[in-house]
């Protein structure tokens, strides 16, 4: 019986744990940490995007919001500050989860370092199709064992700016999220960043759908046979 390259590939591939699979494209400072990994856009005061592998393990334990919001020690030059974000309408939305760092107080605490976070409209933020995303991430990494998520935001000519430093504010987010094993599957979401009464479903697409509006290479570390299969579809039932 002839096995095809493909399904060669994808055993080969999964027989390993998830692994930090850092996107490509956009240029700026990366910064690594124990929990999340991001690259900084210094024009924007925000991050180009914050990947994080999260395993079912890291949801177990009681450790409760630091809410130490803080700017980023590590990043070079200006950044955003917390008077940028004071009185502004807009909440400071985390991009790699507090609420999936259960287990240490040290990797829950770095998710309220400022270069995390991007302002969000605060509907959206606490009860609207981005929390409802965050969710489903949640009782997928849970349902799953693990799961690579990529979040960030998109960027355009029209967007607000807030403080002092002129931090942008995105139109819309994105979230990536990608799941190993014996049957690997995608899914993305680009989600507005203002109030909406739309479902978080209603805001899925490919990954492929949002590298084209990024301009960013996501699950480059696969093979491409193995990328192109995942990035290019997505299907709710195989969730």
């Amino acid at each position: 019986m002839k096995i095809s390259l493909f399904l060669i590939l994808l055993v080969s591939f999964c027989a390993h744990a998830l692994e930090v699979d850092l996107p490509r494209g956009k240029s700026g400072q990366i910064i690594k940490r124990e929990g999340y990994s991001l690259r900084y856009n210094s024009e924007c005061k925000i991050p180009h995007w914050v990947s994080y592998v999260i395993a079912k393990q890291s949801l177990t334990g009681n450790i409760s919001r630091t809410n130490d919001f803080r700017e980023d020690r590590e990043i070079r030059g200006v950044q955003a500050g917390l008077e940028d974000y004071r009185r502004s309408g807009f909440n400071r939305g985390h991009m790699a989860r507090a609420g999936l760092y259960t287990t240490s107080r040290k990797l829950k605490s770095e998710t309220f370092i400022l270069s995390n976070i991007v302002p969000q409209d605060p509907y959206m933020n606490q009860n609207g199709a981005w929390r409802k995303a965050e969710d489903f991430e949640e009782e997928s990494i849970e349902k799953y064992g693990e799961a690579q998520i990529i979040s960030g935001p998109l960027l355009d000519a029209n967007m607000q700016r807030i403080g002092a430093n002129e931090v942008c504010v995105p139109n819309y987010l994105f979230k990536v999220i990608f799941r190993g094993g014996s049957k690997p599957q995608g899914i993305a979401f680009i989600i507005p960043n203002f109030r909406t009464s739309e479902s978080y479903r209603s805001y899925a697409v490919s990954i492929d759908e949002v590298e084209k509006l990024t301009g960013l290479d996501f699950l480059s570390a696969l093979p491409d046979q193995v990328e192109n299969q995942i990035e290019s579809r997505f299907d709710f039932s195989q969730w």
